[in-house]
């Protein structure tokens, strides 16, 4: 039986699909209301005065995202 794509057409598409991935991951943040859901408050005072500093959801969110993106990473170079 014939297979539908080759190794290197599925393994590129896993690389296009994890680039997109994280491409839009780094957008999130700027959908309005997104940074209260993460937790994240604006600082206040001292040098980064007007930053966000971030909540612990935006933390699980980032470390979540990261993980799986190893995994993929060490998928693709395997």
């Amino acid at each position: 039986m014939k297979k539908l794509l080759t190794d290197w057409e599925w393994l590129s598409i896993r690389v296009l699909l994890l680039g997109f991935t994280v491409f839009m991951w780094s957008f999130i943040t700027e959908i309005e209301g997104v940074r209260e859901l993460f937790g994240d408050a604006i600082r206040t005072s001292g040098l980064h005065e007007g930053d966000y500093m971030w909540g612990f959801r935006h933390f699980i969110y980032t470390f979540t995202f990261l993980i799986i993106t190893i995994i993929q990473a060490f998928r693709i170079i395997k």
